[in-house]
């Protein structure tokens, strides 16, 4: 089946190491407590970890966090989240 997905540019900004930064996406169909999955094209190094579950109708949350060690910018980039079911 398709999985719900949506995405959008976004630029978290300078972030030291263990800062952590949420936004959110729209992503049709998403409902509260939908699992879902998130990538950031554009990151240029390891050390992210990104999380993403649903927080509302058509909402997914998506939290970047640094774990690189050191203050980074990741620059703008393209963030999609997807909705993963059954």
């Amino acid at each position: 089946s398709v999985q719900p997905t949506g995405s959008k540019s976004w630029a978290p900004g300078s972030m030291g190491s263990g800062v952590a930064v949420n936004t959110t996406v729209t992503v049709t169909g998403a409902v509260l407590g939908d699992r879902a999955v998130a990538s950031m094209v554009g990151l240029t190094v390891g050390g992210w970890t990104l999380t993403a579950y649903g927080i509302s109708a058509n909402t997914v949350a998506v939290t970047l966090v640094n774990n690189t060690g050191g203050t980074l910018d990741p620059g703008t980039a393209t963030l999609t989240a997807r909705v993963i079911r059954g």
